[in-house]
């Protein structure tokens, strides 16, 4: 249902192949000339992406000294002036440990 919508809603601008108001052949030729291979390419793309996005879901705490390691310690800041420090997110034993993987 919310591919033939997204069809219908681009029907004018993208698929359009005559000047006729409501061709009902033109409609379907378009559907399935153009706009299937285009759709099943759009899921085909989100079935890729979904593995990797949970890849990285499953070990956070891996993630957020991935983050405090580029984005802080490699540019020379100091871990205990981020906000993962200031509320608790990250302990001192933690960022003792960061400073040791960084150098």
């Amino acid at each position: 249902m919310y591919a033939l919508i997204v069809y219908f809603a681009q029907y004018l601008t993208e698929y359009k192949a005559s000047f006729a108001q409501f061709d009902v052949q033109d409609i379907l030729l378009q559907f399935s000339k153009k706009f299937l291979p285009w759709w099943r390419g759009r899921l085909a793309e989100v079935k890729n992406i979904a593995p990797q996005q949970q890849r990285a879901e499953t070990d956070p705490i891996a993630e957020r000294n991935a983050y405090l390691l580029e984005e802080y310690i490699a540019n020379g800041y100091d871990v205990r002036q981020s906000g993962l420090y200031a509320y608790g997110f990250i302990t001192e034993d933690e960022v003792k440990e960061l400073e040791q993987w960084g150098r």
